[in-house]
């Protein structure tokens, strides 16, 4: 069965859902600055149509295809008119927030910097924390309240045009934080985001993000996956979540690759993706799983190329 149709017919975790939640948190924020920003162009500019993450820290394989949302958030906003500051180092995503004392360094350390942010009117992105249903999402945080942390917000599971408004609070510290200090349209010349995009292509692929965020990613991360799934320590609706979000992911970089921007070598990668997608299996996912991963290596080695 066909990935999206899966998920039109399965109720997916809100953990893969929330794989989506970081653009749909941008989007909102340019949206209540009166900017325009297209959720492909983000998407694509994130590195997520090759971003596929194992977190060895984690014992909970469900939430690998949440961490590292984040790895290429600055670079990829700045491309597009967003000024963006980090607040928490990604070291914090790496089980910090599980110690009992990470509360305590919270309030001494990154509180008075997102109140201030708050009071300035600027926004705050935020990953984790949030009560119920929505607890590993991001969101953006825009007040404070009396329960939980003493802040609030709207973790945004859905898209910017739609998200839901009503102040949620955070039981928990984020254990990401970011502050967007400034917002404008703007829009890249194709030339540059495709150069973006394919330098983004490549270090997504062979794990050159920052070390602080201590994910492996890529083949090697695929591989991961695919030991997981062989020895039962995942589920295959866990690895359908991951694909669904990959896929939506992929066609978002197919949209921009049919418009202005132009890149032959994304472009056959994104279309043999697309071919092995819509085979998938729900009931044996190893057979896509390995020939992404042979289509990853491929593109790297295409990328990376000396060019006559």
């Amino acid at each position: 069965m066909h990935l999206m149709a899966i998920a039109e017919t399965t109720q997916l975790p809100h953990h893969h859902h929330g794989c989506q939640s970081l653009a749909h948190a941008i989007r909102l924020v340019a949206k209540n600055r009166g900017a325009n920003l297209g959720a492909d162009a983000l998407v694509a500019a994130m590195g997520w149509p090759w971003l596929v993450c194992a977190a060895p820290s984690d014992d909970n394989l469900a939430n690998w295809p949440l961490y590292a949302r984040d790895a290429f958030l600055i670079e990829a906003c700045k491309l597009l008119g967003l000024t963006i500051r980090p607040v928490h180092p990604p070291q914090a995503a790496r089980g910090l927030w599980q110690v009992a004392e990470f509360r305590q360094h919270f309030d001494l350390s990154y509180r008075p910097i997102i109140e201030h942010a708050l009071e300035n009117d600027q926004s705050v992105l935020a990953w984790r924390g949030w009560s119920g249903e929505t607890a590993p999402t991001w969101g953006i945080i825009n007040g404070t309240c009396e329960t939980g942390v003493r802040l609030q917000g709207t973790p945004c599971l859905s898209d910017a045009t739609d998200a839901d408004t009503t102040p949620t609070p955070l039981d928990q510290p984020p254990v990401q934080v970011y502050i967007v200090e400034s917002v404008e349209n703007k829009t890249p010349s194709p030339t540059a985001l495709a150069a973006h995009l394919e330098q983004t292509a490549r270090r997504a692929i062979s794990g050159e993000l920052d070390e602080a965020f201590a994910v492996i990613t890529g083949p090697a991360a695929i591989d991961l996956w695919i030991e997981a799934l062989a020895a039962n320590r995942i589920d295959t609706d866990a690895c359908a979540g991951m694909l669904h979000s990959f896929l939506r992911s992929q066609q978002s970089l197919a949209r921009i690759l049919g418009g202005d921007v132009s890149s032959n070598l994304l472009q056959r990668n994104a279309d043999a993706i697309a071919t092995m997608l819509d085979e998938y299996s729900e009931t044996n996912p190893l057979p896509t799983l390995r020939e992404i991963r042979n289509l990853l290596v491929e593109l790297y080695d295409a990328l990376t190329e000396p060019q006559p």
